[in-house]
């Protein structure tokens, strides 16, 4: 009724419940009522609980991760202090397989020693076509670790644009995994499989000569 007042009073176990929960409650209450008194037929779906201020938080506040990285650090460079950090846990998962951060870190050390050895360097672009993978994770960290850079191509572009873009970056080293061949026929460059175990057969360990970041200014 109009100039009517309601009163509500909440009584509630201390030990149970917290003073902060009750007053989330009691706002989203007053959320409500308030919504039914400006609009009585409104449809009970389209009512809101969620108070402006926890509006405020979801936005802002929980949704701030930012986090600033050293200009001088590399990606790779992060990772590998990760690995010495712990080494053991687990890095990567897709379905049933796994990589610790150990065995991530061994086998992108590997492929990295490969494409050093095909000349692959600052400056230079290297292609990887895959899948979602492990491989993929590994070959997207060898071609950092070996100091190049990665052009991702998803394996359902069509052929003409993948094409396009292997000619257009100029890279002339393509990564991709050996049930994908059939896309690479067009590729004048060299392929290597992620999934070839032969890829994996050098020193594991960190490379001796290390990749830095480079700063591009437009």
């Amino acid at each position: 009724m109009p100039g009517k007042k309601m009163t509500i009073e909440f009584s509630y176990n201390a030990a149970r419940i917290d003073r902060g929960m009750v007053a989330r409650i009691r706002g989203h209450l007053q959320e409500v009522v308030a919504q039914l008194v400006e609009t009585p037929h409104v449809h009970i779906d389209q009512l809101e609980i969620v108070t402006e201020e926890e509006k405020r938080q979801l936005l802002y506040e929980f949704n701030d991760t930012k986090a600033s990285y050293p200009a001088d650090q590399t990606i790779h460079g992060l990772f590998e202090e990760q690995v010495k950090k712990t080494p053991d846990h687990t890095a990567v998962v897709l379905e049933s397989e796994s990589l610790t951060y150990a065995e991530l870190n061994g086998r992108a050390n590997q492929l990295a020693r490969v494409l050093r050895g095909k000349g692959v360097g600052a400056d230079r672009i290297v292609g990887i076509l895959a899948e979602r993978s492990l491989e993929m994770i590994v070959g997207i960290l060898g071609i950092l670790k070996a100091g190049g850079a990665y052009l991702p191509i998803d394996p359902d572009y069509p052929a003409e644009r993948i094409g396009y873009m292997l000619e257009d970056s100029g890279a002339d080293i393509l990564l991709t995994q050996k049930r994908l061949e059939a896309q690479t026929m067009g590729f004048a460059g060299e392929v290597l499989h992620v999934d070839d175990e032969r890829l994996y057969a050098l020193d594991d360990t960190i490379l001796s000569i290390r990749a830095v970041p480079k700063i591009w200014r437009m």
